[in-house]
């Protein structure tokens, strides 16, 4: 009776736990998890699973590696917002697949992607010919991004978190002076901006105190 007991109250600290840790970084839906999200969440559930049956781990063991755990989740989470290398490993890259019409076959290889499934994501996007399609573009969460060839340039985010991001600035044959020219242009600071994007209609700067 004492273990079924013990089992009961592990079980409730894992789901209380649970819930807690998705709550507090705010990945409560399955659409906003990255695969490194989706990842450390089943492990965590797995190392609850494991331990509620073991009798030799008792609960305040139990507790400390919960809270090792989601310590180590959210040091990657903070290091993944703050370091884009990081966050180039932890949550993976946008990898562009068609550019002005061109095919980069080594990226579809990449990605071990072949014409019969991108056109079948192509068609849930609602485009069916090859020939229709100018830019398109692997985000880090699997979804394909397409832009038709009578549609407008794909907007680029080139600061996030206040990091410039260089690599988006190559893809639209800008560098880091330029964005610097810019900013000054309009009197901003870099410090003050939390995210940028560039467009054919121009810069659109999100500062750190922006309010809806």
């Amino acid at each position: 009776m004492q273990d079924i007991l013990e089992i009961g109250l592990k079980l409730l600290i894992g789901f209380i736990c649970l819930l807690i840790f998705l709550n507090v970084t705010g990945k409560t839906q399955l659409s906003q998890m990255s695969p490194v999200d989706l990842i450390g969440n089943l492990v965590l559930g797995a190392i609850i699973g494991g331990i509620i049956y073991n009798p030799d781990i008792r609960i305040p063991q139990f507790l400390i590696v919960i809270l090792l755990w989601s310590a180590m989740m959210t040091v990657a989470r903070f290091l993944k917002m703050r370091n884009l290398d990081v966050r180039r490993i932890v949550a993976g890259e946008v990898i562009p697949l068609v550019v002005n019409r061109k095919f980069i076959v080594k990226n579809f290889n990449q990605t071990n992607l072949d014409i019969s499934d991108f056109t079948t994501m192509l068609r849930m996007r609602g485009i069916f010919s090859l020939r229709d399609l100018k830019y398109a573009q692997l985000e880090p969460s699997g979804q394909l991004t397409v832009i038709k060839s009578d549609g407008a340039d794909l907007p680029v985010v080139v600061i996030s978190n206040g990091q410039v991001i260089t690599d988006n600035l190559k893809f639209i044959d800008k560098d880091e002076q330029w964005l610097t020219d810019l900013l000054k242009e309009k009197n901003i600071s870099r410090n003050d901006i939390f995210g940028a994007e560039w467009s054919e209609r121009g810069l659109f700067v999100v500062p750190k105190n922006h309010e809806t």
